[in-house]
């Protein structure tokens, strides 16, 4: 009885895979390049890049700039202020480390 069912679950995988090969669709690789094309050379643009968990800038040689921000959302404090904190104590930019603006 095992027996079967190993060979029809190899089965059933072959059939599945053979579905989806014949079934798959090509990629206008054209159309997603020219959609995501910059069209721009100026010299100080930074163009952020990222996958949604990680971005970086780059200018407009194509390689990375530090003059820019590199994030993760990984990289950010994501627990309460604490008690007797508000966001208004907390500057725009920096962290407020031991009671200083760093």
């Amino acid at each position: 009885m095992n027996k079967k069912k190993v060979l029809l679950g190899i089965f059933l995988t072959f059939i599945l895979g053979a579905h989806s090969l014949l079934s798959a669709q090509t990629i206008n690789r054209k159309a997603v390049v020219s959609r995501h094309f910059i069209q721009s050379l100026e010299p100080n643009l930074e163009i952020p890049l990222g996958n949604g968990e990680f971005c970086f800038n780059v200018d407009f040689t194509g390689l990375q700039t530090t003059r820019g921000n590199t994030m993760a959302h990984w990289g950010w404090h994501s627990f309460p202020l604490p008690e007797g904190f508000t966001n208004a104590d907390v500057p725009e930019t920096g962290t407020l480390q031991q009671g200083r603006n760093t």
